[in-house]
């Protein structure tokens, strides 16, 4: 798989990063323009100079798990990735995880994959961090939106309100509104203090 790098007035990428046979399923870029991360199938996270593509400067381990969610906290020097049903926070200098948290089924909550998923696992499918705050917003395969401090010294709020797995999240500009969009077909705009305002259907299908 590769990733590209892509200058809006310009057909073809400026760069490519190479990632071999991978599928590159996430990337995100650095608060300061920087950096560029990507998350692979085979649960490779990788850090690269977009300037000089040719080889990751940094590469992250999830223990093989689908990297689904990547996104650069507002922190300096770290990164959060979601993989199977954990989120990470990482210190890229040191390439150490220095928080982890791993999610378990919600009460009510979709089992996704049916009997499939043997032990009812949620997993995170998407993932987004505030550039104003250090939260951390995740998408979950059972029907829920969560939001964690990066360090999980607390319980994760859970926002109830999708039918499916939730499959994507994103943040408005002022950091406490979400949108968040369902394989239930539809997108649920959230204020994290009071709860969902507003429902948007009208999508036939995922």
């Amino acid at each position: 798989g590769v990733g590209c790098v892509w200058s809006m007035d310009q057909p073809l990428p400026i760069a490519k990063l190479d990632h071999n046979k991978e599928a590159v399923l996430r990337c995100a870029w650095s608060p300061d323009g920087q950096m560029v991360a990507t998350g692979t199938d085979t649960g490779r996270v990788r850090l690269w100079d977009p300037t000089r593509p040719v080889v990751p400067f940094t590469e992250l381990s999830c223990d093989d798990q689908q990297v689904f969610g990547i996104s650069f906290l507002s922190t300096p020097g770290r990164l959060v990735t979601g993989a199977g049903s954990d989120i990470t926070v990482w210190d890229i200098e040191t390439q150490t995880a220095i928080s982890k948290h791993s999610m378990a089924l919600s009460e009510n909550g979709v089992v996704f994959g049916g009997v499939r998923n043997e032990d009812s696992s949620a997993y995170v499918f998407d993932l987004v961090c505030p550039t104003s705050s250090p939260a951390i917003v995740a998408a979950v395969s059972d029907g829920t939106v969560r939001v964690f401090d990066p360090a999980f010294s607390r319980p994760g709020a859970i926002l109830r309100g999708h039918a499916h797995g939730v499959t994507a999240v994103v943040l408005g500009q002022s950091g406490t509104t979400i949108v968040s969009a369902s394989a239930d077909s539809s997108a649920v705009v959230w204020d994290v203090r009071r709860g969902p305002r507003l429902r948007l259907e009208g999508h036939n299908g995922t």
